[in-house]
């Protein structure tokens, strides 16, 4: 195909001057899914962002398709009557310590797909109601590097803070494939982690995923043994959903989880719809995937600020009551 050409002013001697068209941008925003009833206004509605690596995004089948956990998170919520957005960004093999030097920038995953740093996600795509960082998976082995871990989630949870938007941390789940060092640096970790991140103060909790998705259970993990299979990333997306009602609906509510597994027989998303973030397939009819850039203007509801604006003190409006069932490593009983 011959190089499009473009107005140049008056023409130099000797050959034309040729300008070849840019190249397309490629996206690197987050993939959107809606679910519940028409909202009256903008205010009404509860925004989730789900920020995290390949755990997040629901890789399986070696990457050639993804089931993102927020994608039953959304449908759940929906389902009670509430009005729902949960934002995604699911960087593939990446670090914390890499989403944390690259919060402002974009992100390259090992699927070549492009991702918004997280400062960029929450100034660009925000204002959240709750935001659900698991990372930290991909800096494992070993212990020395858990305190460098602990140190780049912090720094994941503050930026959020930062713009006004509590945090629930998900630590690194238990992998069967993994050896028993392993699963004693991720136990000194989720310690960690809990006893750290919940001493911020708009960290509400620290859980386990284990607590959800068992690894003694076979068909909720993917056949490399590393990540859950679409079943389990659908069941963590499960026992999220009252907790994630709890913490950032204005009316929480109960989900009703008993058949939602067998309800829900989704195609997963492909390699493909995640590099250009379109997901449009007749699956998703219930889920519309839209430009959020028209709600930036709005304020931080659920959020009250000292100062007005984000980096400022900003402190929440809402007071946590939430029953702390899910296991020792969940404190959501926090009032702020």
């Amino acid at each position: 195909m011959p190089a499009r050409v473009f107005p140049q002013g008056p023409m130099l001697a000797g050959a034309p001057l040729l300008a070849v068209a840019p190249a397309p941008q490629i996206p690197d925003d987050p993939v959107l899914f809606s679910a519940g009833p028409s909202r009256s206004s903008e205010a009404s509605v509860c925004r989730i962002l789900c920020y995290g690596d390949s755990l997040t995004a629901g890789f399986f089948s070696e990457g050639q398709y993804f089931e993102p956990y927020g994608r039953t998170l959304v449908e759940q919520i929906g389902a009670t009557g509430r009005s729902c957005e949960v934002h995604i960004c699911g960087l593939n093999g990446l670090t914390a310590a890499e989403m944390a030097s690259g919060m402002c920038g974009t992100l390259v995953d090992v699927c070549g797909i492009h991702w918004k740093g997280l400062a960029r996600v929450l100034q660009e795509d925000g204002p959240f109601d709750l935001a659900i960082i698991m990372a930290g998976t991909n800096d494992l082995p070993n212990v020395v590097t858990t305190g460098a871990l602990s140190q780049n989630l912090r720094c994941l949870h503050n930026i959020c803070h930062e713009h006004g938007v509590p945090t629930l941390a998900l630590a690194p789940p238990p992998i069967p494939k993994q050896s028993a060092l392993w699963e004693m640096d991720r136990q000194l970790l989720v310690r960690r982690l809990d006893a750290e991140l919940t001493a911020l103060r708009c960290t509400v909790a620290c859980l386990d995923p284990g607590e959800i998705v068992h690894a003694a259970n076979a068909s909720l993990w993917d056949a490399d043994g590393l990540h859950f299979s679409q079943l389990g990333s659908r069941m963590l997306g499960l026992g999220l959903a009252q907790v994630a009602m709890n913490l950032a609906c204005a009316t929480p509510g109960e989900p009703d989880i008993t058949s939602a597994a067998a309800r829900y027989a989704w195609t997963p998303i492909s390699k493909g719809q995640l590099l250009t973030k379109c997901i449009a397939s007749p699956c998703l009819q219930r889920h519309h995937v839209h430009d959020s850039r028209s709600s930036r203007s709005r304020g931080h509801h659920g959020l009250k600020s000292d100062q007005g604006h984000h980096g400022s003190a900003l402190t929440c409006r809402r007071q946590w009551k939430v029953d702390p069932s899910f296991g020792s490593t969940s404190r959501l009983i926090k009032s702020f």
